[in-house]
This record gives C-alpha cells, sequence and structure tokens, in this order.
C-alpha cells in the first residue's frame, strides 16, 4: 500500500510556487499549546480550589473552571497531535 506514495514521491516535481526549504510551524505550535496547557490547569485548579471554598457568586467558580479545564484538554490533544505529525516521516 505504500508502494504508490513512495513512487510518488520520487517522480514529483515542483510547481514552482512552494519554497524549496519549505519549514513547519509545529514547533511554535507545540510552544504555544504546552503554554496554554500550563496556564488553563493553573486557572482551573485555582477556580475549583475557590468554589470548594465557596468563594465567588453562585456556581461561577466551578464554571470556570470547567471551561479551563476543557481548554486544557484540547490543549493536550493538540500536543498528542503535533508529537505524532513530528514523527512522521
Amino acid at each position: 500500500m505504500n508502494e504508490p506514495d513512495e513512487q510518488h514521491r520520487s517522480t514529483h516535481r515542483r510547481a514552482g510556487t512552494e519554497p524549496v526549504n519549505a519549514r513547519s510551524a509545529l514547533g511554535l505550535r507545540a510552544a504555544l499549546s504546552a503554554v496554554a496547557l500550563v496556564a488553563a490547569l493553573i486557572v482551573c485548579v485555582v477556580f475549583a480550589v475557590r468554589g470548594a471554598q465557596g468563594a465567588g457568586p453562585g456556581a461561577a467558580p466551578w464554571i470556570i473552571a470547567v471551561i479551563t479545564g476543557v481548554t486544557a484538554l484540547i490543549a493536550a490533544v493538540d500536543l498528542a497531535v503535533i508529537y505524532r505529525r513530528s514523527r512522521e516521516p
């Protein structure tokens, strides 16, 4: 199944519009996802603790904790995708 892909790569000619040494933005994307993951986890923990202590109006701390927890989950999945893509040939 990989043979057609390998054959295509060896016979593929550049169209002339793409750069010869194109670079991927996966490094920057990984850095941004890592910062988002750490920040979201910190904020999630802070607001979960505040919610458990009863601080804040109503359920606001819990809502913020859930939103930032989901954000952390998305950042973690993005890091996993970046890691997988960086290991592909």
